[in-house]
């Protein structure tokens, strides 16, 4: 089984997870169908699994180890696989948004895990967002009306930095509004 359009990666020895695209750029028509993620062994040099855990997306995006769990981001939030099986245990929709209204297209969508995992940034179509494994909840970053980059980045201590309104570097918010204590 080939894997056409290898789009982002991720070892964990003896393994590589990936996500793919349909996008093939330079004028060439897209392929047909849906973006999928998948499971590689290095020294064997064969796919363990391949799946396509979102239907009418053409990109998938971000790959991330945690625990046991893959996530990969899209445009609508974040889907958490089986690791072992690539089976969809989890979706976390965060945009009101649809994948199949967008073009896959380089880096549209991008997942940040801060610390240990317990709190995971999810960037796509102009939008950031937090997730909260451990409460298992979530908040939009922002007020809404900004528009993120598809471009995060986590220091050593925990602070995230992405893109705003194309021009400006800044660091995230990752507290939501009503827990910050009043000044």
């Amino acid at each position: 089984m080939g894997l056409d359009g290898v789009y982002t990666l991720n070892p964990e020895e003896p393994y590589l997870f990936g996500t793919t695209s349909v996008r093939n750029g330079y004028g060439v028509p897209d392929t047909k169908g849906d973006g999928r993620v998948f499971k590689f062994h290095l020294a064997s040099k064969k796919v363990v699994w391949s799946r396509t855990p979102v239907s009418q997306a053409g990109a998938l995006y971000s790959p991330v180890l945690l625990g046991g769990w893959l996530l990969i981001a899209d445009h609508q939030g974040i889907k958490v696989l089986n690791r072992e099986t690539g089976s969809l245990v989890a979706t976390h929709n965060l945009n009101h948004s649809n994948n199949a209204e967008f073009r896959a297209g380089w880096a549209e969508a991008k997942l940040a895990v801060i610390g240990t995992g317990g709190k995971i940034v999810h960037s796509a179509h102009g939008k950031c967002s937090i997730v909260n494994l451990r409460t298992r909840s979530y908040h939009r970053i922002g007020s809404g009306d900004e528009k993120f980059g598809n471009r995060l980045t986590v220091t050593a201590d925990g602070s995230v930095y992405n893109s705003l309104n194309q021009t400006d570097l800044v660091q995230l918010d990752l507290e939501p509004a009503r827990q910050r204590p009043s000044e």
